[in-house]
């Protein structure tokens, strides 16, 4: 795996997140007072986890 230090800042293979489909669903979580400013989501050991970032800097899991 990539070690990944306190100034890791993203892969250029992640980057842009543009798409040619639109993605269509219901929303898991909304969150209308603090704002997303980015979010990370992986699998682990068969199990969804989303990381959201604010704007305010705060981080939710």
């Amino acid at each position: 795996p990539k070690q990944i230090g306190d100034d890791f800042c993203g892969l250029v293979l992640n980057q842009p997140l543009g798409g040619l489909r639109v993605i269509e669903g219901t929303p898991l979580f909304d969150d209308r007072t603090d704002g997303m400013a980015s979010v990370a989501a992986y699998t682990y050991g068969g199990h969804s986890v989303v990381f959201v970032g604010t704007r305010s800097g705060h981080l939710k899991k």
